[in-house]
């Protein structure tokens, strides 16, 4: 009975700190936000609180463990960027009437009102972002990214 090898890998060398993936990653994420964080601050919104009033403009009315999971926060986080938005009338809460010990979060018209104005805003920031590195090259960066996230959650 033969036994079958594996086939050799080469080794894989950690490369140096600036250019380790970690490090790639976060720093173009502060280069890009750097695009956006002007909208923000003009907007007197943190980018935590957009993305959660983001997730509800897609979303329409969500609990508060599904708005935590799609934004990528902390379930405590949670607890004081809805009490903002909250009391600047961004959101509204209510009961769950499925789940009493739960509520379910909805963008209120003044949510949906900073949206429309934030959002283009955030579409200049876009374009500026696609002058800079090309459509293409954007495009690819997308799936690049979406295809390494599905590799790398894959069991």
């Amino acid at each position: 009975m033969s036994k079958t090898r594996k086939p050799k890998r080469a080794p894989v060398i950690i490369p140096d700190f600036d250019q380790s993936l970690p490090m790639l990653l976060l720093r173009a994420r502060d280069a890009s936000m750097g695009y956006f964080k002007p909208v923000f601050v003009e907007a007197e919104l943190t980018e935590q609180q957009w993305r959660v009033l983001r997730a509800l403009g897609d979303s329409g009315e969500s609990d508060i463990s599904s708005i935590a999971d799609a934004c990528y926060l902390l379930q405590p986080s949670m607890s004081g960027i809805l009490k903002r938005l909250e009391s600047r009338d961004l959101i509204s809460r209510k009961v769950n009437s499925k789940d009493q010990r739960s509520s379910l979060i909805k963008l209120t018209a003044n949510g949906k009102k900073l949206i429309k104005h934030v959002s283009p805003r955030l579409a200049n920031s876009y374009e500026e972002i696609q002058a800079k590195i090309g459509i293409e090259q954007l495009s690819q960066l997308y799936q690049v990214l979406s295809d390494i996230e599905a590799k790398l959650r894959s069991q």
